[in-house]
């Protein structure tokens, strides 16, 4: 016997029969050696095929808490010692990526193990978690009396947009400008403030205020109603202007972003981050009103990742006592990077009918499609946001649920807005007979 190709034997002929055990193709010749009265026999080889062994592989990981260093998974199982890749998803979701997710929620990580020169490729997933982190307690908290509305009043400074309230006797409590806490008609004792649960954040240990009473004029509850929804109504309006101009696009190496103008704006902030990641600070800060659109080159101190998704909002300030104050935000758009190779970002939306004529107690439907800029590639999911989202100009005359059912309320005119994921909008006309 001896080894060889599949043209002839390339080692020495011996008696022993070969033997291998690294996958892969032999050829086996033979012969039969003669005796003094025969010759040699003619040559002839087999193939012969020692295939690849599978591996049965397993990945696992620890669960971590939010804001703590990521844990690093391990594979038991690898019996080729083949590569050994990680990637992400949140659980459910077929989408993997190598990036290590931050944020508070339920996980897939997927290990990949390489083929080697005797065992298969192989993949394996496991569950994990990463928790909520524990809030803090609330400090710096302060109770005074202030105006009442015709009854005893009281209020807390110090409070947060993440707080929640919990107000001893069941009273009612108002949010108010820089960060106060309102309790109407409120008798001395305790109002339990703690943060509340966030995305990432469970509910934190509460903080009692002690308030106390004093009687003192205050404007009659008709001029504090008015005013509030005075108020309300500007707030409508300058979301309305500011989102109308919304346009979110990903060209080059920028992301361009513009908004609409409102009027009352001392200025605006952009903030930007990759889907996925928590927003940070403001990326651009526009001292001035005239301007109402800037590019964004870099993001996290770095140059911005063409192939990763963007997740974008403005807001609208006016500076008042030297601090700014929010007028309006944008919703928030989602737009895909220039150079991912699956999704694509919506070009414009198609409208059924531009206009809609509805009786007041009466709804009508938003008919709406999502024309792409590459009809080739997927948009983004709802997990980003919803296809389309809507808004009313003027909830009086019409209003808007999140399906596009538009509902009559009085007889007038307004506009309804359509909005895209990456914040392009359209408007419909309505008329409410």
């Amino acid at each position: 016997y001896a080894l060889g190709t599949a043209t002839e034997a390339t080692q020495p002929y011996t008696t022993s029969i070969p033997t291998a055990t690294n996958a892969g193709t032999y050829y086996v010749w033979y012969k039969v050696v003669g005796d003094a009265n025969h010759a040699d026999s003619g040559v002839a080889h087999l193939e012969v095929e020692i295939g690849k062994a599978s591996i049965t592989p397993t990945v696992s990981i620890d669960s971590w808490e939010y804001g703590e260093t990521a844990k690093t998974p391990s594979v038991e199982g690898n019996t080729g010692n083949g590569d050994v890749t990680y990637t992400y998803a949140i659980k459910g979701s077929t989408e993997f990526s190598a990036a290590v997710p931050t944020a508070a929620g339920e996980y897939t990580v997927k290990a990949s193990i390489a083929a080697t020169d005797n065992y298969d490729a192989a993949e394996t997933t496991a569950d994990f978690i990463i928790k909520k982190a524990p809030q803090s307690k609330p400090t710096g908290l302060k109770a005074v009396n202030v105006n009442g509305t015709g009854a005893k009043d009281g209020q807390i400074t110090g409070v947060s947009d993440g707080m929640e309230y919990s107000v001893d006797g069941g009273k009612t409590w108002t949010k108010v400008e820089k960060g106060a806490l309102r309790i109407d008609n409120l008798s001395a004792g305790n109002v339990l403030v703690r943060y509340a649960e966030t995305g990432n954040k469970a509910a934190g240990e509460a903080a009692a205020v002690t308030i106390g009473v004093t009687q003192v004029p205050n404007t009659t509850e008709k001029e504090a109603v008015e005013e509030k929804e005075a108020k309300q109504t500007a707030e409508a309006k300058a979301e309305i202007a500011l989102n109308a101009g919304l346009k979110i696009s990903q060209t080059g190496s920028k992301i361009k972003i513009k908004w609409g103008k409102v009027a009352d704006a001392d200025g605006y902030k952009v903030y930007v981050q990759y889907c996925g990641s928590k927003f940070g600070k403001a990326v651009k800060t526009i001292k001035k009103n005239s301007k109402t659109s800037v590019k964004i080159t870099r993001l996290n101190g770095k140059i911005i990742k063409l192939k990763k998704n963007f997740k974008v909002y403005v807001i609208a300030y006016k500076t008042v006592n030297g601090k700014k104050v929010r007028l309006a935000k944008t919703i928030e758009g989602h737009v895909v990077g220039r150079k991912n190779t699956k999704f694509t970002n919506a070009k414009s939306i198609k409208l059924k009918t531009k206009s809609v004529s509805v009786a007041a107690g009466k709804t009508a439907e938003i008919e709406a499609e999502t024309v792409l800029v590459n009809s080739k590639k997927k948009q983004l999911s709802d997990a980003h946001a919803k296809e389309f989202r809507y808004a009313s100009s003027d909830k009086t005359i019409a209003t808007v649920d999140a399906n596009g059912k538009i509902k009559g309320i009085s007889k007038g005119s307004c506009a309804i807005y359509v909005y895209a994921r990456n914040g392009y909008a359209k408007k419909v006309s309505v008329t409410v007979k």
